[in-house]
């Protein structure tokens, strides 16, 4: 009775949507911060593919560069998970509120890159298309470099698993000939003792 009860105490404290308990994350902190990162990882790289598109843009229109709402107008249809940070961007941008839509934009999108972008968008009325086609080349770049970072740790990461899981059979099979042999020299005590 009583372990059974101490078994639904430790279940419910396990799968309880608690942060934190006894100073500890919980495995609801853990997958919560495993679905935000996901999630910035996406924003992060749906804005990546419309910096592309912008950087093409610039490049076709080099001649008569277009405006900063134009641009941000263009850069919204390559959008789906960010769509509604850029609509509201948009709407700010247009009532003439440039610093309020970048701080926006940048507190909505919360990720690595949305300062540097956040700061981009705020130069564009003022940066000629071939000084803004190499903002734009530099921060690829360095999305790039975070990216391949980021695979490198996972990889890393993925390596150390494996390896661990290798270990661990290894060793489990070394015990397992160990428990044999001592359990065949056992045997063989107590049939030569009955004989």
């Amino acid at each position: 009775m009583t372990s059974s009860l101490g078994f639904i105490v430790i279940v419910f404290m396990i799968t309880s949507p608690k942060v934190y308990i006894f100073k500890r994350k919980t495995p609801y902190k853990y997958l919560m911060d495993l679905l935000t990162s996901r999630y910035k990882y996406k924003k992060n790289l749906e804005v990546y593919r419309a910096i592309s598109q912008l950087k093409n843009l610039i490049i076709i229109k080099q001649e008569r560069p277009p405006g900063s709402l134009y641009i941000l107008e263009q850069l919204n249809k390559f959008t789906k998970i960010t769509k509604p940070i850029f609509n509201r961007m948009l709407m700010m941008w247009t009532m003439g509120q440039k610093e309020a839509a970048c701080k926006y934009f940048v507190e909505a999108m919360d990720t690595d890159h949305a300062q540097e972008i956040g700061s981009l968008f705020e130069k564009l009325d003022g940066l000629n298309p071939i000084e803004l086609k190499n903002q734009l080349i530099l921060f690829q770049e360095d999305f790039k470099q975070k990216r391949q970072t980021e695979k490198l740790k996972q990889n890393q990461y993925r390596s150390h698993m494996i390896y661990a899981v290798v270990v661990i059979s290894l060793i489990s099979v070394l015990t397992n000939f160990l428990v044999l042999g001592f359990l065949m020299d056992l045997l063989k005590g107590f049939q030569q003792i009955n004989q």
